[in-house]
Formats: structure tokens, C-alpha cells, sequence
């Protein structure tokens, strides 16, 4: 294989959002225009997003990586809830096998929304996989991310979990995970001084 690898990549996405029900979900007051159903529209959005990841195999099966992104969001309806942003986020780290049955990455970074109301956070991932055969891996991990946000500026999420998978006569594959999130939103468009 190659020593030492670059990946750029572009994407686009444009989600939106649909009434589904005429009744204010819960925890939703019939003052808070953000919770109307009808409103639902307003959380559309454009991203194009460009990463660029790099990758130093200085070992047969361990590499140092980089992984970075950049994202610009625009909200596609007048008067959104959450306004334009642009978000940055890096990781670097390790990544390989340790033994021949014990796998690893280990990442850590930052994440950013430039003249946004989250400043430097901390970013991150450390996994680990047991591979008992070729057929049979478990992997156990915790990630820390941060995602914008269409009607808070933003949300931080903080993940544990675990996961496994094996395959029987060649053939069938059973496989289960569990996980545990844990999301902190961050204040609301209106409470950073937006539009």
C-alpha cells in the first residue's frame, strides 16, 4: 500500500423539512414560533462541505491521521430560527492494530464555528476493537462531536458505546450495538444576538 495518502472531498446537502403533524410536539408552547408545526420549513438548509484528510502509514498496519473539515450552512428561508454558520473542525491521531487480536484509533482536536457563538472545543475519538477471528470483532468506544444546530446555534454530542458483529457459516451476519448519548444544545439564535 502507500505511505502517505491525501483525500480531499466535497460535498453538498440541502435537507428540508415538512409539517408532519397540526399539533404542537410537546414541551412546546403556542407562543414559541420555532415549535410550530406549520414552521417546520424554516429549518432548510444548504451545506457544502470540504474535507481533507491525510493518512502516514509508518508501520505495516499503523498510520498517523489527520481529518479536517470545513462547512458553510445557509439557511434557506427568511427569518430561520438559526442563522448562517461556518463550522471548522480538526482531529489528528493514530490509527492501526496494536497486536494481531487489538485494534485502535485514537483521535483528538478541535471544533470551531467561525463568528459563531461556539468557540475552540474539544474534539475527539477513542475506539477499540478486539478481533477474535476474522468473522467475530467487538469494538468499544466514546466520540465527542459538535453539529449546527436549526434552532440553537449549535449541539455538542458526546457518545459511548459498543458494538459487535460475527459472521456464521460464511454466510449470515448477526450483529448489535448499544450506545449512550449525551447532547448539550447551545443557546438559541435569539440568545447570541443573531437575526
Amino acid at each position: 500500500g502507500k505511505a502517505f495518502v491525501l483525500e480531499p472531498a466535497y460535498n453538498f446537502t440541502y435537507e428540508h423539512f415538512e409539517e408532519r403533524a397540526a399539533v404542537l410536539p410537546q414541551g412546546c408552547t403556542p407562543g414559541d414560533q420555532t415549535c410550530r408545526p406549520s414552521a417546520a420549513s424554516k429549518n432548510d438548509y444548504l451545506a457544502n462541505t470540504g474535507h481533507f484528510d491525510a493518512r502516514w502509514k509508518f508501520l505495516p498496519k499503523t498510520a498517523l491521521v489527520l481529518d479536517t473539515q470545513f462547512q458553510h450552512r445557509a439557511m434557506v428561508a427568511p427569518g430561520a430560527a438559526s442563522s448562517d454558520s461556518m463550522n471548522l473542525k480538526a482531529l489528528g491521531g493514530l490509527s492501526g492494530l496494536l497486536s494481531t487480536k487489538l485494534a485502535s484509533t485514537l483521535k483528538g482536536g478541535f471544533g470551531q464555528q467561525l463568528a459563531g457563538s461556539l468557540g475552540p472545543s474539544f474534539l475527539g475519538q477513542a475506539e477499540f476493537a478486539w478481533i477474535a477471528t476474522e468473522q467475530t470483532q467487538v469494538r468499544l468506544g466514546y466520540t465527542r462531536n459538535y453539529e449546527p444546530d436549526a434552532k440553537t446555534a449549535f449541539y455538542v454530542n458526546d457518545r459511548v458505546f459498543v458494538d459487535g458483529r460475527t459472521v456464521f457459516a460464511g454466510k449470515a451476519t448477526l450483529s448489535g450495538a448499544l450506545g449512550w448519548d449525551l447532547i448539550a444544545f447551545g443557546p438559541a439564535a435569539d440568545d447570541v444576538g443573531e437575526p
